[in-house]
């Protein structure tokens, strides 16, 4: 696996530095390479933004359903999942605090991954414990 994943690393800088000496190095004008620049970040942050509001939105659900589960619960069961809920909540609002992030164009690529997989683990640890009921 540890070899794999080195070769898929590798590839993926490749890929990256081949694109931007390709960008830098073309036959274009200065200006109308920043411009091709320029418009593929804009467009990769759209896509971010689509992302993390798509996650977001999953999360309002899974905490909207988690309501009524949690006024089920009793003992130690009900702080279990209220501390689920409370860390999707967290979650939730990392993920609204990094949408705002993108728009302003302030965000590096381990900020939103890490954001987007905290707040998809924090979904699927609300679902994964209302179908365990």
């Amino acid at each position: 696996m540890g070899d794999n994943h080195k070769i898929l690393k590798g590839g993926i800088i490749g890929a990256v530095v081949g694109v931007v000496a390709g960008l830098l190095f073309a036959p274009r004008s200065g200006k109308e390479t920043r411009q091709i620049i320029k418009t593929k970040a804009e467009k990769a942050a759209q896509a971010a933004e689509g992302e993390l509001k798509k996650v977001f939105t999953e999360l309002e659900s899974a905490l909207e359903a988690s309501k009524e589960q949690l006024e089920t619960l009793k003992g130690k069961a009900k702080e279990d999942y209220a501390d689920l809920r409370k860390r999707a909540e967290v979650a939730q609002a990392k993920v609204k605090e990094l949408i705002a992030t993108v728009r302003d164009g302030d965000f590096t690529k381990e900020e939103l991954d890490e954001i987007i997989s905290e707040a998809k683990k924090a979904e699927k640890a609300l679902k994964d414990k209302k179908n365990r009921k």
